[in-house]
């Protein structure tokens, strides 16, 4: 980009501008934390909806089963949507260290290649594992889940008066180690979660 662009673009170009290079700033900041601080940060939601095998869900509340029943005109229920394992498809990949931004585009050019699916019927969760095979390369955990899956399991919890905060595949804690809710916020038009 020359200088007589930079000074023929008009306000909202500018301004776009802006708003691109604070985004890419706060993604470079957001990678300079440690993943264990990231994830110390976010709350767990006091309600936890699992889906069986059988595609009910089944409410949780701080550790203890509950009634799952609609509560029509109340307030939404934060809570966290756990799927069975099978539901989402996951790989483990070794790439080149990349700014997240940089390994999310890289991921969505690379979607069919890397998983039977193309990148619009899919969202997908990365997660650093280690140290890969070759030097010089991270180890990665690629899960996708399809479009269709997610939104159907978001209509089920909104039918019984929830507010997801998270979706994703219970880990051994306990806890949701993958989550595909940020780029569906991010679909939306929500606030990324930094």
């Amino acid at each position: 980009m020359s200088v007589q662009q930079i000074l023929n673009a008009d306000l909202a170009t500018i301004a776009r501008w802006c708003r691109e290079g604070l985004a890419w700033w706060l993604d470079e900041l957001a990678d300079a934390v440690p993943a264990r601080w990231r994830a110390a940060g976010r709350g767990r939601a006091p309600w936890t909806a699992r889906m069986g095998e059988d595609g009910a869900l089944r409410l949780w509340r701080d550790g203890a089963p509950v009634s799952a029943e609609a509560r029509p005109g109340s307030a939404p229920r934060r809570a966290d949507l756990l799927l069975p394992a099978d539901a989402v498809l996951v790989r483990r990949i070794d790439l080149p260290p990349l700014s997240s931004r940089d390994l999310r585009r890289m991921l969505t050019e690379n979607m069919d290649r890397l998983t039977p699916f193309p990148a619009d019927r899919v969202y997908f969760d990365v997660l650093t594992e280690g140290e890969g095979d070759r030097e010089g390369s991270r180890r990665l955990r690629l899960a996708v889940i399809l479009r269709e899956k997610a939104h159907v399991a978001l209509e089920q919890a909104r039918a019984l008066g929830l507010e997801v905060e998270r979706l994703g595949v219970e880990a051994v804690n306990g806890d949701v180690d993958i989550d595909f809710m940020p780029p569906i916020k991010a679909e939306q038009g929500g606030a990324r979660d930094l």
